[in-house]
């Protein structure tokens, strides 16, 4: 009995060290083998929300350095390209920087056709000239097309992530409502059962050690049901309720009730 009162303590000490934020809550060596439970269940269901929203940001990250390799080539490419072509040489470098990075947007959708005859207009402009070669502009062209095509490829795998880590999110997300409401249920039942007891026959010390009980255990339930309500509106507003399908306006509909439920309850 002794080991595995020394092996609860060792487990609750664990978890309010170094997991007490997902909580909410400090535990107790006092706290039933229920309340444990619960309260694994809600850190393993944070935990898996925060490790979702981890991932999307790590994917994103490694894919913006990825990315970063393909786009510093043709910016590099651009210094051969004012070096053969432009009046201005390595001076121009920099103006055909922003120039490409600049029309890979703005001309996003465009045909080649549509990049020619915007770079000619802006070359000309940026070269003080009436007139610049087919060449020049054919190759500053390239330019903007391949930085399109890195542009597009970079968001299509961004979105496609994206994707799968929402995924994730949400699933994650509902498990955490769904262990942050068991673990309300506890927190309520714990209250309502220490303040069942009678104080009647308390000394002073006891009265005033049982009335700061009651405050903490009602502290514990304030900060609990904030986070479920804060949940509960991170999932209404995921959804456009304009565009909402039949079973996310039910998901909807029944977030309101348990909101409005949580509201009555605190």
């Amino acid at each position: 009995e002794n080991l595995e009162e020394k092996k609860k303590l060792q487990y609750i000490n664990e978890l309010n060290k170094n997991y007490g934020q997902y909580l909410g809550f400090m535990l107790k060596h006092t706290d039933s083998a229920e309340k444990l439970q619960k309260a694994t269940a809600l850190l393993n269901a944070e935990l898996r929300k925060q490790s979702a929203l981890t991932i999307e940001t790590t994917i994103k990250d490694k894919l913006k350095d990825r990315y970063a390799e393909q786009i510093q080539g043709v910016m590099d490419s651009l210094g051969d390209t004012a070096e053969t072509f432009s009046a201005f040489k390595e001076a121009q470098a920099a103006e055909l920087t922003s120039l490409v990075t600049r029309l890979a947007g703005e001309l996003e959708g465009k045909n080649i056709f549509v990049i020619r005859g915007r770079v000619k207009d802006e070359l000309k402009v940026l070269e003080n000239s009436d007139k610049v070669s087919a060449a020049y502009v054919e190759s500053i062209a390239t330019s903007v097309q391949n930085m399109q095509a890195i542009n597009k490829q970079f968001n299509d795998e961004v979105a496609m992530y994206t994707r799968m880590s929402s995924v994730q999110l949400d699933e994650a997300s509902k498990q955490s409502i769904e262990a942050r409401k068991e673990m309300l249920d506890e927190l309520k039942k714990e209250y309502d059962q220490l303040q069942a007891i009678s104080t009647e026959g308390m000394d002073e010390e006891q009265q005033r050690d049982h009335y700061n009980r009651l405050l903490e255990k009602q502290a514990e339930y304030v900060k609990n049901s904030e986070e479920l309500m804060k949940g509960y509106n991170e999932e209404a507003a995921k959804i456009d309720a304009t565009k909402a399908t039949d079973e996310q306006r039910r998901y909807l509909d029944d977030l309101k009730v348990k909101k409005e439920a949580l509201i009555a309850q605190t």
